[in-house]
């Protein structure tokens, strides 16, 4: 069935009016029925058999309405068959059930393994769920279960991550609290804060610092290196710092390089007031003491155009928000400090030194007029600094 017709009944199923079943003394029989009204088109009689994720919650059936128009456009087809063809039918030819064995049934749960056929041939387990005296198609159980080991399966855990993740620096944001609180307001070392809290094992887990997205259990949360150890009052602008952020397997501490996107170009991050946010950009929020909302932003600077690339004043921008720049002329290097962090900075080498960390940018620092003038980019990478754009020209904070 073409796409343009299967999203419409998918929606169509989803959306329509639940009315109720009779009572059906076993799951075949149940399936058998369901079958029958949706051969006929009659999808509001079909969903009287059925338990529907969210049946109560209006926005949980139009996210799972969502879902399931996305992934009607996926190119693995026996994926999308085996996860929604209970749902819709997929092609004009009638969908044929046979059951290869007698349902195995609990009090409250049975499965009733079939193999489908029409255009395409396959085996699904249909699940159940005894509601009162009637069993009913457990839709959702179905849904997922089926789709395991198919590109399906990746899709749905990639539109459920996002909470997921969000859940679990909620529990890292409750240990951190009891962890201030039994010392006397001061932040775990950033190369220890995940055995700290984990020794609130009432709260928090090993399970809860594993992205649900990560392929191994290495833990997949870093926590900001420049806050290690300090005190909740060293910190301003709490409400804009980032504490605990998405990274890499295994990668316990770092800065804004190590962010990473992993929810579908998104990263959740734990701020240092207790919020849990997501983040586009590393330069959404602060990653010094200091934070851009909680420090004087500095006046606007006019960027310097060089070969196509913008270039800024980087101790201009400093020495407004308390930092500075100083040059040694032993190793021919300036050094730039800002907001807890370091850059070690070499005129036409693209490689920057930031917290004893070597980072590499597309482009190199250059020397002009006895100035030393960075890419537009490096405040923000190097400092952990937003930058604006305005008519007056670029403003850091």
């Amino acid at each position: 069935m073409p796409r343009s017709v299967l999203v419409p009944i998918i929606v169509y199923v989803l959306c329509g009016q639940v009315a109720l079943a009779q009572e059906t003394p076993d799951p075949t029989v149940v399936l058998d029925m369901y079958m029958i009204c949706i051969g006929r088109g009659n999808y509001e009689d079909a969903l009287t058999y059925c338990k529907i994720p969210g049946q109560s919650d209006p926005q949980a059936i139009s996210q799972l309405r969502d879902a399931m128009t996305g992934i009607a456009g996926e190119i693995d087809l026996v994926g999308v068959a085996k996860a929604l063809s209970l749902f819709v039918p997929l092609s004009l030819s009638p969908m044929e059930w046979r059951a290869k064995a007698a349902p195995i049934t609990t009090p409250t749960e049975a499965t009733l393994s079939v193999t489908a056929s029409t255009t395409l041939t396959f085996d699904q387990t249909i699940y159940f769920v005894r509601s009162g005296p009637q069993w009913k198609i457990d839709m959702g159980r179905t849904f997922r279960e089926n789709a395991v080991g198919t590109r399906v399966e990746r899709m749905l855990l990639e539109r459920t991550s996002l909470d997921e993740a969000k859940a679990q620096l909620d529990r890292v944001a409750q240990a951190m609290k009891r962890y201030l609180a039994d010392h006397e307001g001061r932040l775990p070392s950033a190369d220890t804060w995940q055995a700290d809290l984990l020794a609130y094992g009432n709260i928090l887990t090993a399970s809860d610092l594993v992205s649900p997205l990560a392929p191994a259990a290495q833990p997949t949360y870093g926590m900001n290196r420049g806050l290690g150890g300090l005190s909740d009052r060293e910190i301003t602008g709490a409400a804009n710092v980032v504490l605990i952020f998405d990274a890499a397997p295994g990668v316990t501490s770092g800065g804004p390089d190590d962010l990473v996107l992993r929810h579908r170009g998104q990263a959740v991050a734990l701020l240092a007031d207790g919020t849990v946010v997501t983040m586009r950009n590393a330069s959404d929020y602060g990653w010094g003491p200091r934070s851009p909302g909680g420090s004087r932003a500095g006046a606007p600077v006019q960027p310097t155009p060089i070969a196509g690339v913008e270039y800024v004043p980087l101790k201009d921008i400093l020495t407004r928000l308390g930092g500075e720049v100083t040059w040694r002329a032993a190793e021919a290097v300036s050094v730039a400090t800002c907001q807890g962090h370091t850059a070690v900075i070499r005129a036409n080498d693209k490689s920057v030194r930031i917290d004893e960390k070597l980072v590499t940018f597309p482009v190199a620092p250059v020397t002009v007029d006895s100035r030393l003038l960075v890419p537009a980019s490096l405040p923000s990478r190097a400092f952990g600094l937003s930058a604006r754009w305005t008519e007056q020209g670029i403003e850091y904070r």
